[in-house]
């Protein structure tokens, strides 16, 4: 899979995804509150998965889950998380 194909399905799960997400008991709304450095990190774990580095990738993904500063930037990495299907490695640890 290259990184055309993953940024064109991302895209089109966030216009998908304009509904709201339950997590923690409340209602978060997805949108894009990343900061540059998150985004480029993610730009980093999109490559990961390109290459077939599957476990990188979840590495590093979990990692910015666990690192983010709100809970809306969570839930958005977790759908980014579970769009790349890494939700179910056992190196996402969060």
């Amino acid at each position: 899979m290259n990184i055309q194909a993953i940024d064109a399905t991302l895209a089109a799960v966030h216009q998908h995804n304009t509904a709201t997400l339950a997590k923690w008991g409340e209602e978060v709304r997805i949108r894009n509150t990343m900061t540059k450095a998150e985004a480029k990190q993610l730009q980093s774990v999109k490559t990961y998965c390109a290459a077939g580095m599957h476990d990188t990738a979840a590495r590093a993904l979990s990692a910015m889950v666990r690192a983010t500063r709100n809970r809306t930037t969570s839930a958005e990495l977790m759908t980014y998380a579970a769009e790349l299907n890494l939700l179910h490695r056992p190196e996402f640890i969060i």
